[in-house]
């Protein structure tokens, strides 16, 4: 019964954490949509698929890794399937904690992502820039600092960020 109740706290902390600019649905934490009628946190933006954000980037120095995919939304996490699929996740190869990627608006070059931390008590807003390169950028906007449990403390990611592909 305790893993039911914990499940559901889960998946409502999950749930539209953010409070967006735009228009008056964006606003709305539970808004519905009909059939023909996209949500505008998860729309596809036809105009920008030869921006493909997917694949598996990491960065050594900090030993943190971005796993994405913007165009399908099927990125599931390890060992967290009651998140559902999501838009993607970052991680660490020095412990199981994430930051899944929970919704991500693609813009030319660059996305808007909005990242909670896998227990749903942190937040925050990142820009994530696709290099000519071929690297991605990942700078912090607004909300929690970007850390890693790393033998029993905190590491803090700078608010700018490089990743390579993997």
């Amino acid at each position: 019964m305790k893993k039911k109740y914990l499940s559901i706290s889960l998946a409502l902390l999950s749930v539209n954490v953010f409070a967006t600019s735009g228009t008056e649905a964006d606003k709305v934490p539970f808004a519905v949509y009909s059939d023909t009628q996209e949500s505008p946190i998860r729309q596809s933006n036809d105009a920008n698929e030869d921006n493909d954000f997917v694949g598996e980037y990491q960065n050594e120095e900090f030993k943190i890794f971005i796993r994405i995919n913007f165009k399908e939304k099927n990125i599931t996490v390890p060992n967290q399937d009651i998140l559902g699929e999501l838009d993607g996740y970052i991680g660490s190869t020095q412990c199981d904690h994430v930051w899944p990627i929970v919704s991500s608006q693609v813009n030319g070059n660059q996305a808007k992502l909005e990242i909670i931390n896998n227990f749903g008590s942190e937040d925050f807003v990142a820009i994530l820039t696709k290099n000519d390169d071929g690297t991605l950028t990942l700078k912090h906007v607004e909300g929690s600092t970007l850390k890693f449990p790393v033998k029993k403390k905190w590491q803090k990611i700078p608010s700018k960020i490089v990743f390579h592909k993997k």
